[in-house]
């Protein structure tokens, strides 16, 4: 739903299946915005959000 929702809006939508393909993504593509399930397989969307905060190519401000 939210795929769609965005898609329609125009906007670009990449996905993943689990946090450290999401985590890789997320580095490689520099996306405005991330959404993020937190019980994902692997690498937990608690983590990954951690992990993605901390790196420094992610602070805008």
């Amino acid at each position: 739903m939210v795929r769609f929702l965005f898609e329609r809006a125009g906007y670009q939508v990449l996905e993943s299946h689990n946090g450290q393909m999401g985590l890789d993504l997320a580095r490689q593509e520099l996306p405005d915005l991330v959404l993020m399930d937190l019980s994902l397989p692997g690498v937990d969307g608690w983590t990954a959000a951690r992990e993605l905060k901390s790196d420094p190519k992610f602070w805008y401000f």
